[in-house]
């Protein structure tokens, strides 16, 4: 995946059934290269949040999960206790 020394952009993300949220920093506009289900070798550039799906999708592959981008940008973890939002620890 090529990142096009694109400007960043802030990612906040929440998993519902975890009461759990968290912004984090992903690229606005990325080109990557990719053979289609036929094998023809595509190169394609998504902006947007077409860019962030595919990022998100492209970590999911590569065992990537986005608690390991905040972990790596040193950004918070929030979880819902008891209606109030909490910090969550994490290794830093």
């Amino acid at each position: 995946m090529k990142e096009n020394n694109s400007p960043m952009i802030q990612l906040s993300t929440k998993i519902k059934f975890a009461q759990l949220e968290a912004t984090y920093y992903i690229c606005q506009k990325i080109t990557i290269k990719y053979q289609d289900t036929q094998g023809k070798k595509v190169k394609n550039t998504f902006t947007g949040f077409s860019a962030q799906i595919v990022q998100h999708e492209i970590d999911h592959l590569n065992g990537i999960l986005f608690v390991d981008n905040l972990i790596k940008q040193k950004k918070p973890l929030y979880e819902l206790i008891d209606e109030e939002w909490h910090e969550v620890d994490l290794p830093y």
